[in-house]
């Protein structure tokens, strides 16, 4: 059966929301195509988000109607659906995604499914620190995937330096990989609005063990709380690691200075941005960091670690600390609230001219991707 249509397949695509980056990732793919007026493609990904609870028609209609996008409620759909076909070209976004990586990789090894040229996105699932999640497993499938599944990848695409240097380790130098930046929808951002005369902190993460939130509460526990507040935005997605949160900011006595929200809209962490004073993040792992661009986005003072792939930019408003010594963050995290309206100022007029820059950057990227990787002109 033949289809000249670039195939795309993602985990994760909107409306999935508690997920996290991965459906960003696809969000920003599928509105960047749209805008330089790509259409000959077609996007497979599950009918439901990380929780499993399926979109309802209403939910996915406005997707369909914009986007070439196809929902998939049963595993074995994908299967069959993939069975006999012949893309042009097919782009993986996850490394160990089984029914939109792992078996469609083995048909087109068996000759199930046949492209011109393949591609994959490991989408940051290689780095060292997301590598920690199921390691054994990941390391029994990246051992058969190097025997029998590498020859047939055509193309790597990393979105940093940290993720090259990752694919390199795995595979060696010898296998193609194009560095392009990450894609984002382009959001309107809303005039700023504070309600109260607090510092208000902001960290977007889903909660689990790799986002480093009991670090953010050490700190918050090492500085005169009285005139801050903290907002954890995301999916509490590791029960455990909540609970065991929970008591720790009960210990430190911040019930009233941390609040998690658990999963919410992007519509609403806008909200939440445009009335926060500081974006702040802790995590050990971000291979591309949807959360820290959006803040940028919204001119907010950013405060980062060192694993992610903005901690290097030589920007006045993105303020990264360069090691875990909880000093050297409570040092930073004082100087960013403590800075007068001329500096917050320049933060803005910094962070607008860095935006501008990342949105020149992913239209080249949009129209590259199109035009080498799905091989549409």
């Amino acid at each position: 059966m033949g289809d000249k249509k670039a195939l795309v397949l993602f985990d994760y695509a909107p409306p999935a929301f508690k997920v996290g980056g991965p459906a960003r990732s696809a969000e920003g793919l599928m509105y960047w195509l749209k805008d330089i007026g790509i259409k000959d493609y077609k996007i497979l990904t599950r009918n439901s988000d990380i929780d499993g609870t399926p979109f309802t028609e209403t939910d996915t209609k406005k997707y369909k109607n914009t986007f070439p996008i196809d929902y998939f409620t049963k595993n074995y759909e994908i299967i069959k659906y993939l069975k006999g076909k012949n893309y042009v070209s097919i782009t993986l976004n996850s490394f160990f995604s089984p029914f939109f990586s792992i078996i469609p990789l083995i048909f087109i090894k068996i000759g199930f499914l046949k492209a011109e040229k393949i591609i994959l996105f490991p989408r940051g699932e290689l780095i060292e620190s997301a590598l920690c999640q199921k390691k054994n497993k990941k390391l029994i499938y990246l051992f058969f995937f190097k025997l029998f599944l590498n020859n047939i990848i055509d193309t790597y695409i990393a979105t940093s330096d940290l993720e090259k240097k990752s694919i390199i380790s795995f595979f060696g130098e010898e296998v193609k990989i194009k560095l392009l930046t990450n894609l984002r929808k382009r959001n309107e951002v809303s005039q700023r609005k504070k309600n109260n005369s607090k510092t208000t902190l902001a960290y977007v993460c889903r909660v689990s063990k790799i986002k480093n939130i009991e670090f953010l509460i050490d700190l918050l526990s090492n500085l005169d709380t009285d005139e801050i507040e903290c907002f954890i935005i995301g999916n509490i997605e590791d029960q455990d690691y909540y609970r065991t949160l929970r008591k720790k900011i009960e210990k430190g006595n911040l019930q009233n200075i941390i609040t998690f929200t658990d999963a919410v809209t992007p519509e609403e962490i806008s909200l939440f941005l445009d009335s926060s004073d500081i974006f702040i993040s802790t995590s050990k792992s971000e291979n591309y960091g949807h959360s820290i661009v959006e803040a940028i986005e919204h001119e907010i003072p950013v405060i980062i670690g060192k694993d992610t792939p903005w901690s290097h930019k030589d920007i006045f408003g993105v303020f990264s600390v360069l090691t875990w010594e909880l000093e050297d963050w409570v040092k930073t995290l004082r100087k960013v609230i403590n800075l007068n309206s001329e500096e917050r100022e320049k933060v803005n007029i910094e962070l607008r001219t860095m935006n501008q820059t990342n949105l020149e950057l992913e239209s080249k990227a949009a129209q590259k991707y199109a035009r080498e990787m799905l091989l549409i002109e």
